[in-house]
């Protein structure tokens, strides 16, 4: 169902570039920035007394958005406010870049997740009647519950990941809109990339904001806005949906 009102949501997405070599032998490269504006400052994480970064491995990266609905893209030098304005039936297309420059092919899975825990849910109370005795029930609204991967491609060298396409940043509850406990946010593998010596892998995938006709969605109007209380003053919204592109190097 449409929003009755066109009113903005906020999604807060960014990029860090940081690295983390795993004791396993896996390396972590994870992109995110804050809410307010862009950080190409590299930060090193280290497990088991080692580290890494993609400018370590002699990888560089590039990403793309679009505007809502649109279908040229531009390259992003800041990721905040990047789902502003999402209503029901809206989509944004995203794109990432990765050269390998080093003399060695490289072999990583893509996944787009929230690596600083659980979202923060819009909490409602409300009152319920259930079996003739009034109670009150507490709902959590996420989201990532209506947001939805729709589309996937790699270029050559890439496959798309087993349960990334029709993949939801947080799994809906069964009624679709909210939970009565919290939930965690799915981790979604986009796929994997092979990249030889010299080569560039790029994945496209599209985000979209689900439409349903028979269902009231109000509820994600103006989420993540500040709240205005009865005498004008603002508040600020606390809900988030914080999502980041997250490169596991295989060495």
């Amino acid at each position: 169902m449409k929003f009755s009102k066109k009113e903005p949501s906020l999604v807060l997405h960014g990029v860090y570039i940081v690295a983390l070599f795993c004791l396993l032998g896996l390396s972590v490269v994870i992109l995110w920035n804050n809410s307010v504006a862009w950080f190409a400052e590299n930060k090193r994480v280290t497990a088991g007394g080692a580290s890494v970064t993609l400018q370590d491995l002699n990888i560089t990266d590039k990403y793309y958005a679009t505007a809502i609905n649109g279908t040229d893209y531009t390259e992003i030098t800041a990721w905040d406010h990047l789902f502003e304005n999402l209503m029901p039936g809206d989509a944004v297309k995203l794109k990432a870049e990765f050269t390998n420059n080093s003399d060695a092919d490289r072999t990583f899975d893509i996944c787009f997740e929230n690596i600083n825990g659980d979202d923060t849910p819009l909490t409602k109370t409300v009152e319920t009647n259930s079996g003739g005795a009034a109670s009150t029930e507490t709902r959590y609204y996420y989201l990532g519950t209506q947001l939805k991967i729709t589309a996937i491609t790699f270029n050559e060298g890439g496959t798309v990941g087993d349960s990334a396409l029709n993949g939801f940043l947080t799994e809906p509850s069964e009624n679709k809109i909210y939970y009565t406990a919290t939930k965690a946010p799915n981790s979604i593998k986009l796929g994997s990339a092979n990249i030889s010596a010299g080569e560039t892998c790029t994945v496209e995938f599209t985000v979209e904001f689900v439409n349903y006709d028979d269902i009231d969605q109000n509820d994600y109007q103006g989420y993540g806005k500040p709240v205005t209380a009865e005498d004008g003053t603002e508040a600020a919204a606390n809900e988030t949906c914080l999502r980041q592109i997250v490169c596991y190097v295989k060495e």
